[in-house]
Formats: structure tokens, sequence, C-alpha cells
């Protein structure tokens, strides 16, 4: 007669993924799940169960191939469980890495900013102070003599932007034409006479402040650059057309009032 095992859990004889309970005489119903960590062996050769397949001897390869099968798929897919996390999270990090990049690049590209408008402010007061400088050198406003001024008078355009010394008496400074602009009779050098200064022009004052003290009928000597012609409508309902100046400094020297 051959021997039977003792009583135990086996693979199920029926070729399920599973454990059932053998009683030492016969397989019972009871199953249980394979454990993860399960050890093939041999499986009972105890008699024949009526209504089950006969227990083979040796291993059931087609059910160990499925099992091996079914490990290889968990086993894979966790490995690539694995590998997307460490993906997502390489992923996360250089997402984090490129927001901080980001979140960062506009501080510094501000501070780049304001630095460059600090240099550009710096730069445009110092040409300010630079040009002021220049406006209030009198070393760079030139005599004239009354033959040039005369032309000058003619050709007024021919002139814009050059600095020159000259003289006149104030024949209009009121409401009508401002406080820092009036008429003015010139000439190239001081006259003895106020007749003597005969050529009509116009006064435009840098600011208010350079003619602050300045009224009609005051001599004056005037530091000015040449704006070219300008023509206006008379008191008498004619117009005329005229030198106009830009006086920068203005020095009273006397009146004729």
């Amino acid at each position: 007669m051959m021997q039977t095992p003792p009583p135990g859990w086996f693979p199920d004889p029926e070729g399920v993924p599973q454990l059932r309970w053998w009683d030492g005489r016969r397989w019972t119903k009871e199953t249980r799940p394979l454990p993860p960590n399960l050890i093939l062996g041999a499986p009972p050769t105890g008699p024949n169960v009526p209504g089950r397949p006969p227990v083979q001897k040796g291993v059931n390869w087609k059910w160990l191939g499925g099992v091996v099968a079914v490990l290889l798929v968990i086993g894979i897919g966790a490995s690539i469980g694995n590998d997307d996390v460490r993906s997502t999270s390489r992923s996360s990090a250089s997402s984090s890495t490129a927001a901080r990049s980001s979140v960062s690049a506009p501080r510094s590209t501000s501070a780049a900013e304001a630095s460059a408008s600090a240099e550009r402010s710096r730069a445009a007061a110092e040409a300010s102070a630079a040009q002021e400088a220049a406006r209030l050198d009198r070393s760079a406003y030139a005599p004239i003599d009354a033959r040039e001024f005369a032309l000058m008078a003619k050709t007024p355009d021919k002139y814009i932007g050059r600095k020159f010394i000259v003289y006149g008496v104030v024949t209009q400074f009121d409401a009508a034409t401002g406080d820092d602009q009036f008429r003015a009779n010139t000439a190239a050098s001081p006259q003895d006479y106020q007749f003597d200064y005969d050529v009509n022009t116009v006064v435009e004052a840098y600011d208010s402040a350079v003619a602050a003290n300045v009224v009609e009928d005051d001599y004056v000597t005037m530091f000015i650059s040449v704006d070219g012609s300008f023509s206006y409508d008379t008191q008498i309902g004619g117009n005329t057309t005229v030198p106009k100046f830009t006086a920068h400094m203005i020095d009273v020297t006397g009146s004729a009032g």
C-alpha cells in the first residue's frame, strides 16, 4: 500500500493558484491564498478523491508557470512603478528648480533694471549739470561787431544757436508780453543815447528768474543765443518780423526812464 503524506497545506491539486488542506486521507474544502514567499514543493500523493482530478506526482508545471508569470508581472510592475516614481520625482524636482528660477529671474531682472535706471538718471543729472554750467559760462558768449550784428539782424535764421553778448534798452515789458518775454532795441555795443539802439528785437528769458529784475526802460547787457526770426502783430494793426534771442543772463546797467 502507498504511504500518504501527513496533514498539511499543499498546492491545490486542481491547478488553482491557492493552497488546500490535506487531512492525511483526503483533500478538504478548506483553502487559503498563496503566501508571498511561496516555496514550491511536491504535492501529496494521496488517493484520488471522487469528483476531483487525480493527484499528480511531481510539480504541476503548468500551474507553476502561471504563478511565476504572475510574480514576474507583479515584480516588473513594481519596478516600473518605482521608475515612474523616480521619474516623477526627478520631473517634480526639475519643475521645482524651474519654478525657483522663474521666480528669482524677475528679481534679478528688476535689480538690473533698477541699476540701469539709476545709471541713466545719474548720467542725465551729470549732463544737465554740465549743460547748466556751460549756459552760465560767460566766456562762452562772444562779442560781435556792428557789421556782423547788422547781418544777423537781416538774416537771423543763419545764426541760430550762436552765442553773443548784445546790448539794448527794454521798450516793452508788461502784461501783454508776459513775465519772461519782452521787446528791446539792441546793438552790438553800449550806446550813448537810447535812440542809437536801432534793431527791434524780441527777447525771451531762459526762465522767469533771469528776467525777474528787468523792467521797461532798463539798459541791459545780455548773454544770448540766437533763436532765428520771429513775427508778431504790431499795436497799429500791422505785422513785423524781427530777430529773436534767448537771454541766459541779463545785467541791468541803468535806466532810460
